[in-house]
């Protein structure tokens, strides 16, 4: 009796492991490819910051504004694929940018300052882009990067509506992301030696990529409830 039991059983088990295993292979293989694509596009956005400050860091906080500075502002920010915007803040305002504003702005106090000693705002809507939140990187000059967070995630047709984003390694701080998140990175288990993996954050199946480079890594998400609705 066993053995036919078995040899009815067995068959259907193994009908239903399959599909689930290649359901979560899908799954994890798109939320992989996002987040590599995320990680280039946030270590070229890194890259280009850099640059900016550079040159832009020849100016002293006294000239800042000046018609010089504004001028190689604009012609940094048109020479950049990721930067929506170059400009220079001090006391939490935006005193002059690449994009002509007519006044000083608030942009409020930072996010948080990173182990580099840059300053992030996240989500800053700004009268001179209205219902635009943008991700404001500020160098310890003053001088400012303007990102709009659509340059780092329209990457392609597919996988593109997945929650994404990248987080400092050293403080698990969030620097930019798309779609609503909950995910409490430090409590993430990433193990110091590690450049990429998976984990499961709550009801999200999450692929991730660290820099090479630079102090972050990528992620992108996947509800596991996604897995099960493949499988049906």
């Amino acid at each position: 009796v066993v053995r036919h039991v078995l040899a009815v059983v067995v068959p259907v088990i193994a009908e239903v492991a399959l599909p689930y295993q290649l359901s979560l292979r899908d799954q994890l293989t798109r939320a992989q490819i996002m987040s590599d694509l995320v990680l280039s596009r946030s270590s070229l956005l890194s890259s280009q910051l850099a640059s900016a400050f550079r040159r832009l860091e020849v100016f002293a906080p006294a000239q800042a504004c000046s018609s010089q500075a504004v001028a190689l502002m604009r012609q940094i920010d048109l020479g950049s694929s990721l930067l929506q915007g170059v400009g220079y803040v001090e006391d939490n305002r935006l005193l002059c940018s690449s994009l002509g504003q007519p006044e000083a702005m608030d942009v409020g106090p930072a996010d948080y300052v990173s182990a580099t000693n840059v300053a992030i705002r996240r989500q800053r809507e700004l009268p001179i882009s209205p219902g635009t939140p943008l991700l404001l990187v500020t160098a310890m000059s003053g001088f400012t990067g303007l990102v709009h967070p659509a340059l780092i995630f329209s990457l392609s047709d597919d996988g593109g509506d997945l929650p994404a984003g990248t987080v400092s390694y050293s403080t698990r701080q969030t620097i930019i992301h798309t779609g609503p998140t909950t995910l409490n990175w430090a409590e993430a288990q990433i193990a110091p030696d590690a450049y990429d993996g998976t984990l499961v954050m709550g009801d999200q199946l999450i692929a991730w990529r660290r820099s090479s480079q630079w102090d972050q890594f990528a992620y992108a998400a996947v509800p596991v409830a996604a897995i099960g609705a493949e499988l049906r």
